[in-house]
């Protein structure tokens, strides 16, 4: 593939701290960072999503920030970190009304004191700010549960945004109905109780008695942002089970177009209680949590962190297909077993390249790949990869 036009990506996130709100400097800064991938993490999650924040005063707009640009990308979520020095700053509040009117943006307040009160703000347009309280024994820790709870909401909203749909995004629980029905419960109750931005599939709560049930699960698995995978020891020796992470890592078609394809992640749980267990060898290369219900907001935690990210790859995937007709186009991080599954549809095509969000894979698995497909070149959203 010959140079690469770098097209604007899907998203960004924009924090927003009033610059008297001290003890937001940490918070701030935990959301970028649950955005912005570091460089030894690119090669498991590919592209970050840009993530900044807005605090210090700009010149020629002082007492104001930097103006945000929503041409910058698709679409852009600020989060707005509510404090008194903010709600009484008369010129902040008439910039975030100015920004909150962009047909792009989209604005999500959070406040950390819920004796803070206000009336209405403007810029939220009848919305109220999310007030998030963390009980701690000390500052340090109060800063580290405050800012993990602010993160992974504001994830779950940007994952939200990025569907691009009426209906909350999905996390399909997969498991056998016997040895796994219970957690899958668990974590259908967790989902619904503390999780108002998604939504979860489980296959006995989801599926209505005159509705036809594998049809209904197929479809579920396929409208999934990602898959958890409860693996019991049942789980793993049934072909039902298998099929549906098979489902899952199988390269599909993006919706309008015949040259880009996606595929869901997964997280695995495991559930087994035997020292001794049959290897799920559809399960490699996916991260696998010990099962503890102490943890199972931890496991969707990460599910929506994978969720999210897959769902920006696929939309800035699109971005590159629809740009360039005659490229080969996949939106996940390659691997040898979902490209050999992908590799009679890149023949058919005559493709020698193949685009993907990955800045860099792993010399082992290159040489893997360049073992089962040595006609076809690696190159990423940034530049060529091998």
């Amino acid at each position: 593939m010959g140079s690469l036009v770098t097209l604007r990506p899907p998203l960004q996130v924009i924090v927003v701290r009033h610059p008297t709100f001290d003890a937001g400097k940490a918070l701030a800064q935990a959301v970028v960072h649950r955005f912005v991938r570091p460089g030894e993490q690119v090669q498991d999650t590919g592209l970050g999503i840009p993530a900044f924040v807005r605090s210090k005063a700009h010149p020629g707009h002082a007492p104001l920030p930097r103006p945000i640009s929503d041409a910058a990308t698709d679409a852009t979520l600020v989060v707005v970190l509510v404090c008194e020095g903010l709600v009484l700053d008369a010129a902040w509040l008439a910039w975030l009304d100015d920004l909150a009117a962009k047909p792009h943006v989209h604005l999500h307040a959070f406040k950390f004191d819920d004796t803070l009160r206000f009336d209405s703000l403007h810029f939220l347009r009848g919305r109220q700010a999310v007030t998030i309280t963390a009980t701690a024994d000390d500052e340090e820790q109060w800063q580290a549960a405050t800012a993990y709870e602010l993160a992974r909401r504001v994830e779950a909203q940007a994952l939200s945004l990025l569907t691009q749909r009426a209906s909350p995004p999905s996390l399909f629980v997969s498991y056998h109905g016997d040895s796994g029905s219970e957690i899958a419960e668990t974590l259908w109750h967790v989902v619904t109780s503390e999780y108002r931005d998604l939504s979860p599939y489980v296959a006995h709560l989801s599926v209505r008695p005159n509705q036809e049930w594998a049809a209904h699960i197929r479809d579920g698995l396929l409208d999934a942002s990602a898959v958890l995978s409860v693996v019991t020891e049942a789980y793993t020796s049934r072909p039902w089970c298998r099929e549906e992470i098979h489902t899952a890592r199988t390269p599909r078609l993006a919706a309008d177009l015949d040259n880009c394809w996606h595929v869901t992640p997964i997280v695995a749980i495991d559930a087994r209680a035997q020292d001794w267990a049959r290897f799920m060898p559809e399960l490699g290369g996916h991260r696998v949590l010990r099962w503890d219900p102490q943890r199972s907001r931890e496991v969707i935690d990460r599910a929506v962190s994978d969720g999210l990210l897959a769902t920006f790859h696929a939309r800035w995937a699109e971005q590159y297909a629809r740009a360039d007709m005659t490229a080969a186009v996949i939106s996940w991080i390659p691997d040898v077993r979902t490209l050999l599954r992908l590799e009679p549809h890149l023949a058919a095509r005559g493709a020698t390249s193949l685009l993907c969000p990955g800045l860099h894979v792993d010399a082992e698995e290159r040489e893997l790949i360049a073992r089962a497909l040595p006609s076809i070149a690696l190159c990423s959203f940034g530049g060529t990869v091998s």
